[in-house]
This record gives structure tokens, sequence and C-alpha cells, in this order.
């Protein structure tokens, strides 16, 4: 094991359509992804042609929740990112109302 790495155990979340155009399945957690039942059963029943993955090591003052763990939605729109979106003030409005 490389220890001078993260060992992104700070949540994780998947996201996935059940069928495209449809509103968004989202589950995350602040438990590491290797310790969460939750997870693995849902593995072995969620299928889908497109599914969001994300594990979560927290930076800076960022904490550990799960509103921080991605995949995110807003109506059937999912995304997730890694870091800041600089002037994110300036295209909200672009991002959701367009």
């Amino acid at each position: 094991m490389d220890n001078n790495r993260a060992m992104n155990g700070d949540g994780f979340g998947i996201g996935w359509y059940d069928n495209p155009g449809e509103n968004s399945c989202i589950f995350t957690s602040i438990l590491p992804a290797w310790s969460n039942i939750n997870l693995y059963r849902l593995a072995e029943k969620v299928k889908s042609k497109l599914i969001y993955a994300h594990v979560r090591a927290t930076t800076g003052n960022t904490s550990t929740s799960e509103s921080n763990c991605h995949p995110w939605q807003f109506g059937n729109l999912m995304w997730m990112h890694n870091g800041d979106i600089a002037d994110f003030q300036k295209v909200k409005f672009f991002l959701f109302y367009s």
C-alpha cells in the first residue's frame, strides 16, 4: 500500500438512470465505500447503461457530510465534479435555467 496517497475513505456516492430521460437514483454515504454493506446490496441489483460513481477524500475546510458526496441532481440532471467552479454565481443561472 502507498501511504503517501489519500485512501478516499471520506464517503462515496453512486447514481444511475433506470431509463434514459427519466429521473436519476442516487445513493450516498459518509462511510468508506469498502465498508458499506448497502453498497454491496445495491451493486448486486442495479442495472443501468449509465452509472456515476465517486469516492471522496476531504480536502481543505470541507466537511465529511452526505451533502458533500457526489453525484448530485437537479431535476433529471445528475452530475459530479472535482474542485471549485470559478465564478459559479456568474454561470449558475445558465446551468440551471437554460
